[in-house]
């Protein structure tokens, strides 16, 4: 009993009333007490019709109708009470107040109605607490008691009340205490089973959880396979977006593709962006997004990465390059009722990988640039060095500068001082490479001669801002000294716009070219001073050898005329015949030595073609090396080009072709050289993937076939001439070069 006891209040916290408050109702208990207080009803009912007695059939017949209806009012009242356990008390209580007194008026303890009053009691021993059922029979035996009190008047004894019924009371205890023991067992299996099937409900949620978990990370996988797979970003971006949607609950999915890498850090900035998918408008885009405030969202650090609109409708992750530069913006569109809250995690795992995949990717291309632009810079320190004109020289590294950073203004400020030897600079100490009317002279001028004397005291980077007319600042003047270990021969400066992000990268860019431009000249102004060694020299030797030979036969030829004017009337025939046949021989040797000297000092006398030979000679060893078909043509005389027009077609035609098998993938090549004594042209033409040559001019991916570009412009240019790149993609590239012959000097 005690235990049973025990057990019941322990439940009834806990079973009484569910997580919200509300008695727990069992449709087992609601059964049984139907069944037994309408079986209950119809047998005492019949028990009290034929019971023997004085009262009336109608008063039965009431007792009945009373019974009856509130019978079917307190059911209904239970059924509601279930919700709340202090009603359901009241109405306990009062049915068994009415049962009580009905069966004090039938007869008290001997009215067959005292067992249709246990009903109220089973429903005590289910739903409330333990007393309530023994006060329910306390309540029963008082009324009883008073009952009898009240016939028996002064013969009432107590303790004869009781030894009359104690088996009767006996009987309904035990039935109570029955009620409430069933009741018990049926509470604590009942609660067991209720934890089971919470139990069962958890499992089932847990499995159902690792099924979707694992589905996302099967999904996550086939995804990272596939994302390292792709070879360029877009195809990362759109299988995140394929993903994205297939995994998750999104209507739909799109990648924001920034025109190039920003840290946001001008939010009212117009922000340039491609789709992915491009089926996406861009007017929904940015009716649906504010990308200007996602923009200084994701500008200030520390801020949550996550953007969620209010109506919950739109999600947006940023893909960043870096710390400080964004690349793209995921975003993602659910349908109404749902939330991001469900699988934001998920999410970002899927965002995560894709954004280093996309860096790798971007890292890979930049390095394969980094080496291509390496590969051309060194290839084109060859052409810088072979220029005689030093101008020349920081012509194309400014072209160099320009192609590779990317502004629109590059300038190389040259100290004439530095360079004393060379006298061909005359007033032009400085060379501008960009369009003549973005940034006008007027703007930076003045701040590049400030930079210039603060190298000149110390060499090192030098930072400017550039204002307009009007005072406000319109561009950044980065400066670069362009120095040797032992002298300091100007300066390297590009034009950048004032709210550019990547000023670190540009300066190193400067950086490299303004030592790579210091060796150049350094050696352009070695190569000239040991040119004009080699010229002394090579005249020093043909002074001698004049001198040894040429000069001792024309002084015997000088010396026999001279004896023949002298000594005419005293020679003989004879003796002047000879002396004329000696000054022949030696006049006809004199000759033959000068034509000897000639023919080793001249190549077209000696009938060489070098510059064409060397020229085929590497065309046929391209051809071999990269197994395809090289046609070369050549027309006209080799002699019609001067060294400076050889040394240009040369390099043109070395860089035309290896650009054409490299990107172009090029399988026929046909060369045509056509050389005039007053212009010489050149037409190299592909069979290759050829270009966009409008998108090949802004595609910042191409900087580094820029630069063979941009040596090819000004070779042509250096000559005078000029070059024409006609390309279209899927039909090959041709690149024609004209140049004048005879207005070009040889150096």
């Amino acid at each position: 009993m005690r235990a049973i006891s025990g057990s019941f209040h322990r439940i009834d916290k806990n079973y009484l009333l569910n997580s919200k408050g509300k008695i727990n109702f069992h449709p087992g208990f609601s059964t049984t007490f139907g069944l037994f207080r309408a079986i209950s009803l119809l047998l005492t009912s019949i028990v009290f019709m034929l019971a023997p007695g004085q009262r009336l059939l109608f008063d039965k017949l009431g007792f009945l109708l009373f019974l009856v209806i509130s019978s079917f009012i307190f059911v209904y009242l239970y059924n509601r009470a279930i919700k709340r356990s202090d009603n359901l008390a009241v109405y306990v209580l009062a049915e068994s107040v009415i049962l009580a007194i009905i069966v004090a008026l039938t007869g008290g303890l001997d009215s067959p109605f005292i067992w249709y009053a246990l009903n109220p009691v089973m429903i005590a021993s289910a739903y409330l607490p333990f007393f309530m059922p023994w006060t329910l029979m306390s309540v029963y035996l008082l009324f009883s008691i008073l009952e009898d009190l009240y016939f028996e008047g002064a013969n009432f004894s107590l303790l004869g009340f009781f030894s009359n019924y104690l088996g009767l009371i006996s009987a309904l205890f035990l039935m109570a205490l029955a009620f409430q023991i069933f009741s018990g067992i049926y509470r604590v299996l009942a609660v067991q089973s209720q934890a089971l099937e919470e139990q069962q409900e958890k499992l089932t949620e847990a499995y159902n959880s690792l099924e979707k978990n694992h589905q996302r990370s099967k999904s996550l996988s086939d995804f990272q396979r596939e994302a390292v797979a792709c070879k360029n970003t877009s195809d990362v971006y759109r299988k995140l977006v394929e993903y994205a949607e297939d995994v998750f609950p999104l209507q739909k999915a799109a990648v924001l593709v920034l025109d190039s890498p920003t840290p946001f850090l001008n939010p009212t900035h117009q922000i340039l962006f491609t789709v992915v998918p491009p089926d996406i408008p861009h007017n929904f885009i940015s009716e649906e997004l504010n990308l200007a405030e996602l923009a200084r969202r994701w500008s200030e650090p520390g801020k949550d990465e996550v953007a969620i609109s209010e109506d919950n409708s739109w999600l947006s992750l940023p893909l960043r390059l870096n710390d400080y530069s964004i690349m793209a913006i995921f975003v993602g569109w659910l349908p109404p009722g749902k939330s991001f809250a469900n699988f934001q995690s998920e999410l970002n795992f899927f965002i995560n990988f894709a954004q280093q995949t996309v860096c790798n990717i971007f890292n890979l291309k930049r390095t394969e640039q980094t080496m291509q632009r390496m590969t051309a810079l060194y290839e084109a320190v060859e052409t810088i060095s072979s220029r005689d004109d030093i101008k020349e020289v920081i012509d194309l590294f400014a072209a160099y500068a320009r192609a590779l950073t990317g502004n629109k203004k590059v300038i190389f400020w040259l100290d004439k001082t530095s360079v004393k030897e060379d006298s061909s600079l005359n007033n032009r100490i400085y060379t501008v490479k960009g369009e003549k009317d973005v940034l006008p002279e007027s703007y930076w001028y003045e701040p590049l001669i400030a930079a210039w004397s603060r190298i000149q005291k110390t060499p090192h980077s030098v930072e400017h801002l550039v204002y307009d007319s009007q005072g406000k600042p319109v561009a950044r003047l980065l400066c670069m000294p362009v120095k040797s270990r032992s002298h300091c021969f100007g300066l390297l400066a590009a034009l950048q716009p004032k709210d550019a992000f990547n000023t670190e990268e540009v300066m190193q860019t400067l950086s490299f070219m303004a030592n790579l431009a210091a060796v150049a000249i350094e050696r352009n102004i070695a190569e000239l001073f040991s040119d004009k060694m080699l010229l002394l020299e090579e005249q020093n030797r043909i002074a001698n050898e004049i001198h040894d030979s040429v000069s001792q036969n024309l002084f015997s030829v000088v010396y026999g005329a001279e004896a023949i004017i002298r000594q005419g009337d005293t020679l003989s025939p004879n003796e002047k015949k000879q002396i004329l046949q000696a000054i022949r021989d030696v006049t006809a040797k004199t000759a033959k030595e000068l034509r000897l000297l000639i023919y080793r000092l001249s190549p077209r006398h000696r009938g060489d073609h070098t510059f064409v030979s060397e020229l085929e000679k590497q065309l046929n060893g391209l051809a071999e090396l990269n197994q395809i078909d090289i046609d070369f043509n050549i027309s006209g005389k080799e002699e019609y080009l001067n060294a400076a027009i050889r040394r240009a077609f040369y390099r043109i035609v070395k860089e035309a072709t290896n650009n054409a098998i490299r990107h172009g993938k090029s399988k026929n090549i046909k060369v045509d050289l056509l050389m005039d004594p007053f212009e010489s042209q050149l037409f190299i033409q592909d069979d290759g993937k050829g270009c966009d040559i409008d998108l090949y001019s802004t595609n910042a991916e191409s900087s580094a076939r820029k630069l063979g570009v941009v040596n090819m412009t000004e070779l042509a240019r250096s000559l005078q001439g000029h070059l024409n790149i006609e390309s279209k993609v899927g039909e090959g590239t041709k690149i024609s070069v004209s140049v004048p012959t005879s207005p070009v000097p040889e150096n």
